[in-house]
């Protein structure tokens, strides 16, 4: 019905660029955000502002999910996830904005906030790859074993560990 309506020529991208592009432009806004941080103390202030809001938005969605909708409990962790995920897009420029001017530096609150935004975002990519894994697994039968799965998990986050500390030096 749209189309007929409105006759605009509709482009479908290439999944594989777009894909590229959005973890280009995604770690291109948390390399900006991480160089202005500088931590005072606040690592676990951080941590719980960045880690409690994404998981009670993902266990409220998620029992909303299984019980309101009738989805299995991973599809509805994987919509859990989707729905938790902050924006670092939109509220890190605005943080970087309030830290030009002054505002919220001589507390730390922006450099806690940005952290903390950062650990939102991270957490939700890991939980929702994990969700997303556990979910089609159970659709698409694959002789993967969910210790298989955990050793992955584990594997691909201290191998990042790694690389970032590898960086670092």
């Amino acid at each position: 019905c749209l189309p007929k309506a409105f006759p605009i020529h509709y482009t479908t991208y290439n999944k594989k660029w777009t894909a590229k592009t959005r973890t280009l432009i995604l770690s291109t806004i948390l390399l900006r955000a991480g160089l202005e941080l500088d931590f005072k103390g606040k690592g676990l202030q951080s941590l719980a502002c960045g880690f409690i809001p994404v998981m009670s938005e993902v266990l409220m969605s998620s029992v909303i999910g299984h019980f309101g909708m009738g989805l299995s409990y991973s599809f509805a962790i994987t919509q859990g996830y989707v729905l938790g995920a902050g924006s670092p897009g939109i509220v890190i420029p605005i943080l970087l904005n309030f830290k030009m001017r002054g505002m919220g530096v001589d507390n730390g609150i922006v450099s806690m906030m940005i952290s903390a935004i950062t650990i939102d975002e991270i957490s939700s990519i890991i939980g929702l790859g994990t969700a997303q894994t556990f979910a089609f697994n159970e659709v698409i039968p694959n002789p993967q074993t969910t210790a298989e799965i955990m050793l992955h998990l584990i594997y691909q986050i201290l191998a990042a560990i790694g690389v970032g500390i590898g960086a670092a030096l």
